[in-house]
């Protein structure tokens, strides 16, 4: 007997581990869609399309990273200034894996490009305690 969201009640007891993995990986899946929303709306509502807001963010990162490190390389040399084309580029970015992954869209592509956005965040040298979890 399957229930209204499509989960059959007698395979989840025929296979309880691989059950409790799906709905694991369902849950995360929903989290990190959850993550990227929240993370897309802040860009939208700080008009990061229209304004230098990621421009700021760079120069204050560059104030905090080590100069030797690639962080710091990267932000001078293609954060700075290329920032507006990074700017829509991160904020769609999030837009779509947000979408994606919230109504099961291109689930593995939504989720591939979540990972390379948090990929690309780490290597530019922005580390946040929200992004450890993930």
């Amino acid at each position: 007997m399957k229930t209204p969201l499509g989960f059959n009640r007698a395979a989840f007891r025929a296979r309880p581990t691989a059950s409790w993995g799906m709905t694991f990986v369902i849950v995360l899946r929903y989290l990190m869609a959850l993550f990227f929303t929240g993370a897309a709306i802040n860009k939208w509502v700080k008009e990061w399309l229209w304004t230098d807001k990621l421009l700021q963010v760079f120069r204050e990162r560059l104030q905090e990273v080590d100069p030797e490190s690639f962080g710091a390389w990267f932000l001078e040399n293609v954060g700075i200034p290329h920032c507006t084309t990074l700017a829509w580029l991160v904020t769609w970015g999030e837009t779509l894996a947000a979408i994606g992954l919230l109504l099961g869209l291109v689930t593995r592509g939504a989720a591939i490009g979540a990972m390379l956005l948090m990929f690309a965040f780490a290597i530019g040298g922005y580390y946040d305690a929200s992004l450890i979890i993930l």
